[in-house]
């Protein structure tokens, strides 16, 4: 069968790659990596909430990044209906949508910038399971 899409699982691909961080794979060149490999195929990865939500990485960095790689799509987060508490779906959509929109919109300069504060967090963060078992 033909390969019509490519999608990488984050928190899969940590796992595989005993890493503390599952959004390190963006960082180190991982994810880009394999996004070079498939050029014309539409390209996905990660998890979506509202753009100012999200933990440990505000979602709107993460939009930023899919952007920087040319994703074609995404998958709600887990954490989504609990981020939506008490808004209408459509708006709760709608803004997701915004959020994307404005993350393919930015100038070179903003890219690098939002790449930069992304990578700062991410260098902070590890998965407090892996703290507690001195990972």
């Amino acid at each position: 069968m033909p390969l019509s899409r490519v999608y990488v699982g984050l928190n899969d691909l940590a796992i595989e790659l005993r890493m503390p961080n599952i959004f390190k794979v963006l960082i180190n060149g991982t994810v880009e990596k394999v996004r070079e490999c498939f050029p014309d195929i539409p390209f996905g990865f990660g998890g979506l909430t509202l753009p100012y939500r999200g933990h440990p990485i505000p979602c709107y960095l993460l939009m930023g990044e899919m952007a920087r790689l040319n994703c074609h799509f995404s998958f709600l987060r887990r954490s989504f209906y609990r981020d939506i508490q008490g808004l209408d779906l459509r708006i709760a959509i709608a803004s997701i949508l915004e959020g994307l929109k404005k993350a393919f919109l930015r100038s070179p300069e903003e890219v690098e910038r939002d790449h930069q504060i992304f990578s700062l967090l991410v260098q902070e963060w590890i998965r407090p399971e892996f703290v507690s078992k001195g990972g």
